[in-house]
């Protein structure tokens, strides 16, 4: 009988890549690699400095922060909806989820920001200089 190995991607990968968005990048951030625990610590971590009650996260590089972040939603707070999200590279999806909440408080938070020019509504975790 043989054991299988499984292999752990890496964070990091290294060599041109095609983002979602079409863009062009010499690297890539492969959030996949973050077990759910790692998304348990980042939630935590968002929990402390963000108040939402309740929570968006953008197909399908969002959804694991989400659900880790669905616990730390106060129901009966100020209204915001939060939007969530792995990395982010351009901001258009983000822009696009925000429109579908209109009249409604919405933050956004993200694990890594690979933009400059950081939209005050969106807080990263991660910046890439």
């Amino acid at each position: 009988m043989s054991l299988v190995k499984y292999k752990q991607p890496n964070l990091f990968k290294f060599g041109a890549f095609t983002a979602h968005s079409g863009i062009h990048l010499p690297d890539k951030i492969e959030c996949d690699a973050l077990t759910d625990r790692d998304w348990d610590c980042v939630a935590a971590w968002f929990a402390r400095k963000i108040k939402f009650q309740a929570v968006v996260g953008i197909p399908s590089g969002g959804l694991k922060l989400a659900r880790a972040l669905e616990q730390y939603a106060h129901p009966d707070g100020h209204w915001h909806m939060l939007i969530v999200d792995d990395v982010l590279t351009t901001g258009k999806p983000m822009f696009e989820y925000r429109q579908k909440y209109p009249g409604v408080g919405v933050k956004g938070a993200v694990l890594f920001a690979r933009i400059k020019n950081i939209p005050d509504w969106i807080q990263p975790r991660f910046v890439e200089q």
